[in-house]
């Protein structure tokens, strides 16, 4: 067996198919196509030679993709809120996005956007404080009861929400889009805000749109409980 040109030639199948898989899903097709075993170490020497001419990108640790861009979030929506937190709250973290960047992937174009704001759970009244004074529309950690009275009667509603441990880190401010996708999910089965099937074909428009760190998302996923199909 020559596995540099089995798995090359595999790597080109799977890619007709997938545009993410693992480092399992790539040993498991060329064992089966070689009919015998091939050692982890072998698969990922030539995965990595793979990588530098290439053929496939890195998506994170043990997944793999066909698709050479990372996925880019406009960061515009969020321009005024992450400007505003830098400045009164310079040393604190916080994690931001809207549901204004997910237009791009959606059936549906959105008319109404929603900002969440992930900070420490201490800091979550003084930062709604801050927005507020700003002129945002703020609700702070709401409840249930709080979120069906006053989330869907308020007008492009900024959330204040404590921030999820080990959660993907934000850059200047705003979350990654590992961290979007996931929390997507998550806040829209607390909200409301689309249907669950048009949130669940947003997030895999978006995965197909730009490259991903899978392994980072799906290990988010599985904190926040949430299930997302690549």
């Amino acid at each position: 067996m020559n596995v540099r040109s089995d798995l090359h030639e595999m790597l080109i199948e799977l890619k007709k198919t997938k545009s993410y898989f693992s480092i399992a899903d790539v040993k498991s097709a060329l064992e089966k196509g070689a009919g015998e075993s091939v050692p982890d170490s072998t698969v990922k020497t030539y995965l990595s030679k793979f990588m530098a001419d290439g053929t496939v990108h890195d998506a994170g640790k043990g997944w793999y993709s066909k698709i050479a861009e990372p996925l880019k979030l406009d960061a515009k929506p969020l321009e005024p809120i992450t400007k505003l937190l830098a400045e009164d709250f310079p040393l604190l973290e916080v994690s931001c996005w809207s549901t204004e960047q997910i237009n791009p992937f959606m059936h549906h174009l959105l008319s109404r956007f929603t900002v969440f704001v992930y900070t420490l759970p201490d800091a979550l009244d003084v930062v709604g404080d801050a927005l507020r004074d700003a002129g945002h529309n703020v609700l702070v950690n709401p409840t249930a009861s709080e979120i069906e009275r006053l989330y869907q009667k308020t007008e492009n509603p900024v959330l204040v929400r404590p921030a999820v441990t080990k959660e993907p880190s934000a850059v200047a401010g705003m979350a990654p889009p590992e961290k979007l996708l996931v929390d997507l999910l998550f806040e829209n089965n607390k909200l409301s805000i689309m249907e669950p099937s048009e949130a669940e074909d947003a997030v895999r428009r978006a995965v197909e749109a730009g490259r991903v760190n899978i392994s980072s998302l799906l290990s988010y996923a599985k904190r926040r409980r949430i299930t997302v199909v690549v």
